[in-house]
């Protein structure tokens, strides 16, 4: 079985390599990472908003509040729990990363120096990276305690998260630009507070005038009800992805891509709550329909790519985490069946999955699907009058069991059951 994070990893990872951009390159990586599952980008889109439509909450187009029915979905579809502590980062507890629930304060490991300090050189190297100091006469007293912080506490243990969370960093051979200037922006940024290109991490002073790093690296990290530390990972990201792949791709590529991923990295439960739980009402499958489509300079209302973008990753790492084994795209089980009935995953193992079938004419039974070593190829046992479909891109199998229990087997070597174009 794959995990949610080597689901990621392979999105990312097939980025990093394509020599396309856009849509192009988004195809690619979704048909890549998902081993078929999703035939594109589109396709992945249009799953994602239909399941918001059919089994999102029941709220209205303004609701943030956590019903029983929408923390179903985004527990069952997105593997989204906003009930616990962990933030939903990809290397956290829910996403299947974790072992605990990693919350706010930890998702960027703590550094093990209790006391900031300016840095005495110009320019400080980090997991491949040079970061290029600013002149401390230049700075106001609060900019140098963040430097004082970046330095000492915060930036090595970000980049180390990146990494950890996307599989890549600026030891990748064909990085762009391997060195980043720390600059200062006094004017107003807004609701922004940090941000990062190919070659610079600029941070905007105003929004962190209530940081106190006197007290310690946790109680320093605060501003605004975000973590800096976390701030810095998101922002990491940006530049890790930026400088790694091709130079076309984000300028044609959704915000929710990049916004998303990024906040997949020190994960969006405990910050975005509010915009998640709206996002997930089915009313809404719309509205997050369209988020999905804004570009980088949009005048419309962005914050919602990036939960919405955030949502996307976590449920396209868990459908492929739950649907594929051993590299191949088992029979899409939530989506198989006939308009009497429909396929739900209940339980799975190496090789096996296990469903239920649900239908109001048919009653239930089990299913068990056998290994698959290419799609449509495989042995299954089911009850009466169910259907099971094998997808694989544009054609689909239906095997039809009739009274009493049935049983389709293989004969000895390969068995192919292969349905009409």
């Amino acid at each position: 079985m794959v995990t949610q994070q080597e689901v990621i990893k392979k999105f990312v990872k097939s980025l990093d390599d394509s020599s396309t951009y856009g849509t192009a390159a988004l195809n690619e990586a979704v048909v890549y990472a998902s081993s078929g599952l999703y035939s594109s980008w589109n396709d992945l889109i249009t799953a994602f908003v239909n399941d918001v439509s059919l089994h999102g909450g029941g709220g209205s187009s303004d609701s943030n509040v956590l019903d029983n029915k929408t923390h179903s979905f985004l527990k069952e579809y997105c593997g989204i729990d906003l009930t616990n502590t962990d933030t939903g980062a990809i290397t956290g507890y829910d996403a299947g990363g974790s072992t605990v629930q990693i919350s706010a304060e930890d998702i960027v490991p703590e550094s093990t120096t209790t006391t900031a300090t300016y840095p005495t050189e110009s320019q400080t190297t980090y997991n491949g990276v040079t970061i290029v100091w600013p002149d401390a006469s230049e700075l106001t007293d609060k900019e140098k305690e963040i430097v004082s912080a970046l330095y000492s506490w915060w930036l090595q243990p970000a980049l180390d998260l990146v990494e950890k969370s996307i599989g890549i960093s600026f030891n990748e051979k064909d990085v762009k630009n391997r060195t980043l200037t720390i600059t200062f922006d006094r004017s107003s940024g807004g609701t922004v507070l940090a941000s990062a290109d190919l070659y610079d991490i600029t941070i905007y002073s105003q929004a962190f005038e209530s940081i106190d790093i006197t007290g310690g690296e946790n109680s320093g990290k605060r501003t605004r009800g975000f973590y800096f530390d976390r701030i810095l990972a998101h922002e990491l990201t940006h530049a890790v992805m930026a400088n790694n792949e091709n130079s076309s791709l984000w300028s044609n590529t959704p915000l929710c891509v990049d916004e998303g991923i990024a906040e997949l990295v020190h994960g969006a439960d405990d910050g975005r709550a509010g915009t998640i739980v709206r996002l997930a009402q089915a009313v809404n499958a719309s509205k997050l329909e369209k988020a999905m489509s804004y570009m980088r300079g949009s005048t419309e209302n962005v914050t919602d790519a990036y939960a919405g973008g955030y949502m996307l990753f976590r449920y396209f790492a868990k459908q492929v985490s739950d649907k594929v084994f051993d590299g191949t795209a088992i029979v899409d089980l939530s989506k198989a069946g006939t308009s009497t009935g429909s396929y739900k995953v209940t339980s799975k193992s190496t090789g096996n999955v296990n469903a239920t079938f649900s239908s109001a004419s048919a009653g239930s039974g089990e299913v068990v699907v056998g290994k698959v070593t290419s799609a449509g190829k495989y042995t299954a046992t089911y009850g009466t009058n169910q259907v099971i479909t094998a997808l694989n891109s544009s054609r689909a199998w239906n095997i039809t069991g009739s009274e009493g229990d049935d049983t389709i087997t293989g004969s000895s070597g390969d068995d192919t059951f292969t349905g009409a174009n």
